[in-house]
């Protein structure tokens, strides 16, 4: 549920209304934060395929 969760949030805030490359970018980012914050388990890979999950 917490994947899916990060996902659609993921899909419909930030990456619905940005750019292939932006989105990336925003990706790259996010993933640096969570991983700083929470530990493993969200590099981009990670997080890219939770946006598809959802």
């Amino acid at each position: 549920m917490l994947y899916w969760n990060i996902g659609k949030i993921n899909k419909t805030e930030i990456l619905q209304s940005a750019k292939a490359e932006y989105g990336k970018s925003v990706i790259s980012n996010l993933s640096k934060e969570l991983t700083k914050d929470y530990g493993k388990g969200y590099s981009q890979r990670n997080l890219f395929d939770v946006v598809r999950f959802s």
